[in-house]
This record gives C-alpha cells, structure tokens and sequence, in this order.
C-alpha cells in the first residue's frame, strides 16, 4: 500500500510545509513592493490634502489627482513587483529543484514510491503556489485598504486584470527557464551563470555585434540599427518584463506595437503612425505622420511615449511629445490635435 504522505494532497501540503522560507520571502517581497509603497503613498497624500485645505485650496484637487495618479500606477505597472517576481522565480525554480546537484539526495527521490512527472509537478507547483498565493493576497490586502481609505477612484479593474495576468505569464515563463535550467546542469554557481545567459543573451550578443562592427567599420553608425536592438530586447524575457504595462507594450523597445494606440492619442487614427507636426509646418498645424519602423531605421524614439499611451484617456496627456536622436536635447515638439 502507498502511504498517505505519497497522496496528491500529502505530497503537496508536505512540500509546502518544507518550502516555508519561501512563502515568508515571498509575503516580504510583495509587501515591501506592492502593499507598503501604497500606504505611504496614501498617507502622504491625506496629510497633503489636509495641509492643502487650510493653506492652499487652490492646489487641493490638482494634488488629489496626482496621488490618485501615483496609486494607480503603483496598482498596475509597479516595477518593483516585477522585481520579487524575478527573484522568486529564480530562487524557487534553483532551490526546489536543487536536489538533482547531490547524488544522495537524488537516490532518496527517485526511491520513493512516486513517478518522476508527479514528482516533477509536484516541485514545480509547490514553487508556484508559494509566490503566487502571497502575491494574491498582498493584492487583496493592498486593495482593500486603498478603499478603506478613500483611494478607490485610482482602482481601475481592467488595468489591474491586465497587469495580473502579465505577471502571472512572465513569471511562469521565468520561472519553467530558472526550472529548465536547474536540471540541464549539474551544479548551482553554473546554473546561475546559464540563467543569466538564457536571460540576456540576445541582448548581450547584439551589444557585442554593435560594438564590433563600431571597431572595424569606421563609418557604421549604430542609430540605424535601433530596431536590431529591439528585436534583441524582445528575445530576452526579464527585459521585456519591464516593457510590458499589463496587456499592453510601452517604451521605445516596443514602439512598433503600440503604434496604434499613440496615434488614438495624438489625433490620429493611422495604426502604426504617429502623427506630429513637422518642424517648418507648426504654426499651420498640418502634421506628419512618423512610422514606427520608419522612426527606428532613422535611430528616432518618443521619450515621452509611455506615458502618453498610459494615460491615453486623459483630457491633457500628450500635449507634448519628444521627437529627437538619440543624444539630441532640442526640446519637445506638440502635438497635433
């Protein structure tokens, strides 16, 4: 007969009970990144709000929107929540699966009464459960308080649903390399030194490309090769983490998706197309329309694109775009409404 510890639910709940380390580490990671910078981003602002309403009520509702505007973006794309996410994914996918670096450890797994998927899935969901149930109910946690306290305008349920779900992709994909990566090697200081390879690899192989072709060909000019670059950050899964605003792409590594998006916000209904005034034209008003691809072969980028396809619904965003080459500092062009 098998014994109960070998069930489903035995082997699960005893994994977890020996990976507790990583439901603390996790619940601390979420709560420093996700659940604390709201609350003092709310508490700052009540004590602001309360300032502004003895002293300068005038500022009162422009300081308001501001913090409901930071709250908001700390709700979805809050950079350091991806953050514990790749550092959970890295840590649970090496610890969990560093039994197979010893060889006793790896007599004592494969003698017991279980097949090696079970025992595969079962370390692998353990390392999962572990970061995403904290995560959850930090999220849960953060949410109610930003309603207790009077924030719940900032709460916008579609943008948070995108960025869960972006999280939730990115981390299982990071965490299954980190896993992959753990079994092909025999040893934990080059498992890390793989990850990092599978990690950065196309970024790194373009940088050195750039960098060769700047030694030996005097008149290559890297601004032309912007799009190589992206296409670069796009194979690398942690970089392009940090691109992703929920289900939708921000940034210069991915203006060639969201091209669309800006045009809506700028006035123009071009998808792919951005439509600026040009130059010699702004007093007429009659604008040009840049082509992403186009803008990437000329080594052209929008500094202030983000925010523009962040807040595309918002009365006054995007009344300002930066249209420069890379190092130019000549200041912002307007846009065309």
């Amino acid at each position: 007969m098998t014994s109960k510890s070998f069930s489903s639910k035995g082997l699960a709940g005893d994994s977890i009970r020996r990976s507790l380390w990583a439901l603390v580490l996790s619940g601390v990671g979420f709560f420093l990144s996700l659940l604390l910078p709201v609350l003092m981003t709310m508490q700052r602002a009540l004590e602001q709000k309360a300032y502004n309403l003895n002293n300068s009520p005038q500022y009162m509702e422009d300081a308001w929107q501001g913090a409901l505007d930071q709250v908001a973006v700390l709700l979805g794309y809050n950079p350091f929540v991806k953050v514990t996410f790749v550092v959970m994914a890295v840590v649970c996918g090496v610890a969990l699966f560093a039994y197979l670096h010893n060889r006793q450890k790896v007599d004592f797994y494969h003698s017991l009464p279980l097949s090696r998927t079970r025992l595969f899935a079962n370390n692998f969901l353990t390392g999962a459960l572990c970061t995403l149930s904290t995560y959850f109910v930090m999220l849960a946690i953060t949410l109610a308080c930003v309603y207790a306290m009077g924030f719940g305008e900032a709460a916008d349920w579609g943008a948070i649903g995108g960025t869960v779900l972006c999280n939730l992709i990115f981390f299982l994909l990071i965490y299954a390399l980190a896993v992959l990566t753990t079994i092909v090697c025999g040893n934990t200081v080059v498992t890390l030194l793989l990850l990092a390879w599978v990690y950065f690899s196309p970024l790194l192989v373009r940088m050195l490309q750039i960098a060769m072709l700047g030694k030996f060909y005097e008149t290559y000019s890297s601004e032309g090769g912007l799009d190589g670059t992206i296409a670069a950050v796009r194979l690398c899964p942690v970089m392009e983490y940090f691109t992703v605003d929920g289900i939708r792409y921000g940034g210069v590594a991915t203006l060639g998706q969201t091209g669309s998006a800006a045009g809506r916000c700028g006035g123009s209904d071009r998808a792919g197309g951005i439509s600026v005034p040009h130059p010699q034209k702004r007093a007429g008003g009659n604008g040009a329309c840049v082509r992403p691809v186009k803008a990437a072969h000329q080594g052209i980028y929008l500094s202030d694109y983000e925010r523009c396809v962040r807040h595309a619904v918002q009365p006054d965003c995007g009344r300002f775009l930066v249209l420069a080459r890379p190092g130019d500092r000549r200041g912002a062009v307007p846009l065309d409404r």
